[in-house]
């Protein structure tokens, strides 16, 4: 129910950005202080980026690597606080995909 409402909260101010050409939407804006705060509490859940990505239109490049950035610390703190191996980030900075399971069978094969 929190999910849907931050939504839809999102959802309004988006409609209204759109609209109202003067609005501001970068950093320190209530916009990208919602972005933020749904990412501090929905970040674990598997479709948040789904979620966020047309929101992101409205945004600056600086400021969608902050948010992206931020995603990623908010992953890696999950990850480190579950005792999960850290997944392996590739040399363009995207995640290897499946990274964190390869570590765990390597990691086993040494025991």
């Amino acid at each position: 129910m929190q999910r849907e409402s931050r939504l839809a909260e999102m959802e309004l101010m988006y409609v209204y950005a759109l609209r109202c050409k003067a609005m501001p939407c970068g950093s320190g804006s209530p916009f990208f202080t919602l972005l933020l705060e749904y990412i501090d509490l929905f970040h674990d859940k598997f479709d948040v980026l789904d979620d966020l990505r047309p929101y992101l239109l409205l945004l600056s490049s600086a400021d969608v690597i902050h948010v992206r950035d931020m995603f990623r610390d908010r992953v890696k703190q999950a990850e480190i606080r579950e005792l999960e191996p850290i997944s392996l980030v590739k040399a363009d900075g995207n995640y290897a995909i499946g990274s964190h399971l390869n570590q765990t069978v390597e990691q086993d094969f040494d025991k």
